[in-house]
Parts: structure tokens; C-alpha cells; sequence
């Protein structure tokens, strides 16, 4: 997240330099390096450098330049291409499977659906039959374009033809019956899991504690208001508006100081301390005037920053 020898990014730790053999490096480790990939180093000179890798081989890596490295040198990388690659797909898409049957009516045709948590809805197609001259392409159009479901949040497993081809039924009417059967399951599904008479929806839930302190935030009447509205019976306000720091945390944070020189107390460090700290030392930062106490939650890897003065 920061680091005292950068301002730049520094990226993910992969290794160190195992050996160096003619224009290659050995990188120690399990890391799978890909070409293109941009791996970084602190240099004798304390400044950061870095190269592409134009070559892997296993462990070994071709960079684009060789710079002055050695082994022992400790590597990160900034600029991960099979990473970048899957970012660009897409990443998180979820469909629900639906089943799908389509059968002939008195007046037409209907179209039933049901989905993987057993919801159903229906559609119907209001028109003449018309016969068939190839059964075979008839029940091909049918299931082609009953299992388009473009933008839906669905996903079709299994279309059903009970007529068997028997008829002649348009793509644009397919479409529409598939629509509307969708668009009904929708409002079905809706109904299902957001009932009208759930607290949520009616805007009375609960809120899950009675009482809260100054880390709710709560500035204003109409916070207030809002957490009294679900069940809330004490308040303490924010300390941006009672100004009292006592005992407070102004700030909790993954960021690790302790992390950052080197002195982890859980040995999560990559290379040597950056000064010597004792596990019993306290740290102090200083803004100014003001000084701020740092507390460290080493289960929870946690930082938390108290105000002193």
C-alpha cells in the first residue's frame, strides 16, 4: 500500500533472484511470469528500477534490459498480464438456468418456464397454426430462438418442443412469447424473495444493536432520526461534532507501519527491518503540534491511530 523507498508502485512481491546466468534470472519462489510482465527492484542506490520480461522459461525470465542485479535481490511486480488479460473479459457474471417448454394451445401457443429455485411463469401467443413443411427446421427455429436471452439475468439449460416441429411459428412471435415468459418470471422471482410484507421493503427493519458509538458517525438530526426509526434507543455522536478524542481510534487500517519498517510482529516481512524495533517499542506519529498514539491489532491485522495531543 506504501513504501518508504518509492513513491511508485511497487506491485506484488514474487521472489528473489535466485542466480543470475548469462542475459537471464532465476527467480526463486512459485510465481508464473508471462511475457510483458513488469517486475521492479530497490537498486544499490536506494532508487527503484525495473524491466519488461520478453522470456520465461520456467523459473527463468529474459528481461527487456539487463540491469545491475544480483542474487538475493528481491523482485516485485507492477504490471501483471495474465491479470490485466482476465480483467478485460468479463469477470463476474451470474445467470440463473431456466427450463424451458413450449407447447400448442387452443388459440396458439404458450411458453413455460422454470428456474433452478423451482419458480415458474408462463407466456401465450394468441395466433393461427400453421403446419410445418420441414418439422425438422421448424423445432431448430424454436429452440434457437426460445434460448436467446441476451441482457436477462437468465441462462436457458433445456428448451422442450412438445409440438415436434409440427408448426410454423415466426421468429418475431418466438421472441415475444420468450419476452414476455421471462419478463414474467422477473416480477415472479421479485415477488419471491422481496415480498411486499418483508421489513425491508416496508422500510421498518430492525437495526441490529440498540445502541451506537462515535464510529456510526452520527452528525446530524436526520441520522439520527433514520437509526431511532429502526430501533436504535442511545446515540453517542460523531467526534467531528463533540470533539472528544478520549480513547478513540480516529482511524482503523489495514496500512502497517510496523509492516512498512521491516518489524511485523506476526514475521509476515519480505528482507531486513528498516530499524530496530522491539515487539514491546511504541510508535508515535507527529502532524505538527499534535502527536497520535498507534495501536496494533496483529489477529485482526489491524492498525489503529489514537490522538495524544
Amino acid at each position: 500500500m506504501a513504501s518508504f523507498e518509492t513513491q511508485k508502485s511497487r506491485g506484488k512481491y514474487v521472489g528473489k533472484v535466485k542466480s543470475v546466468r548469462g542475459n537471464a534470472l532465476e527467480i526463486d519462489g512459485s510465481e508464473v511470469f508471462t511475457n510483458g510482465d513488469g517486475l521492479c527492484f530497490i537498486g544499490a542506490d536506494g532508487r527503484m528500477q525495473g524491466f519488461l520480461v520478453n522470456a520465461v522459461n520456467g523459473q527463468f525470465v529474459i528481461p527487456n534490459k539487463m540491469l545491475d542485479i544480483s542474487a538475493g535481490t528481491i523482485l516485485w511486480r507492477n504490471n501483471d498480464q495474465r491479470f490485466e488479460k482476465i480483467l478485460q473479459g468479463k469477470t463476474a457474471e451470474r445467470k440463473i438456468p431456466v427450463n424451458m417448454c413450449f407447447i400448442s394451445t387452443d388459440g396458439g401457443f404458450a411458453l413455460d418456464v422454470k428456474d433452478s429455485d423451482g419458480l415458474s411463469a408462463s407466456s401465450i401467443l394468441a395466433c393461427e397454426h400453421t403446419p410445418s413443411n420441414d418439422s425438422v427446421k421448424a423445432k431448430a427455429l424454436i429452440v434457437k430462438q426460445l434460448s436467446k436471452t441476451g441482457d436477462t439475468p437468465f441462462s436457458v439449460s433445456d428448451v422442450i418442443d412438445k409440438t415436434d416441429g409440427a408448426f410454423f411459428v415466426p421468429a418475431s412471435s418466438l421472441n415475444q412469447l420468450r419476452r414476455d415468459a421471462l419478463m414474467a418470471l422477473s416480477e415472479r422471482r421479485m415477488s419471491h424473495f422481496r415480498p411486499a410484507d418483508s421489513p425491508l421493503i416496508r422500510g421498518d427493519a430492525t437495526y441490529f444493536d440498540e445502541a451506537l458509538d462515535y464510529r456510526a458517525n452520527v452528525v446530524n438530526a436526520k441520522a439520527e432520526t433514520f437509526y431511532k426509526h429502526h430501533g436504535v434507543k442511545k446515540i453517542e455522536r460523531g467526534v467531528e461534532q463533540t470533539l472528544d478524542y478520549t480513547g478513540k481510534a480516529l482511524m482503523t487500517t489495514k496500512y502497517c507501519l510496523r509492516y512498512e519498517l521491516g518489524c511485523c510482529l506476526k514475521g509476515k516481512c519480505k528482507g531486513k527491518p528498516k530499524v530496530s524495533l522491539k515487539a514491546s517499542d511504541s510508535l508515535v506519529l507527529r502532524n505538527n503540534d499534535h502527536r497520535f498514539r498507534l495501536e496494533f491489532d496483529c489477529s485482526e491485522c489491524l492498525m489503529r491511530i489514537y490522538a495524544i495531543d
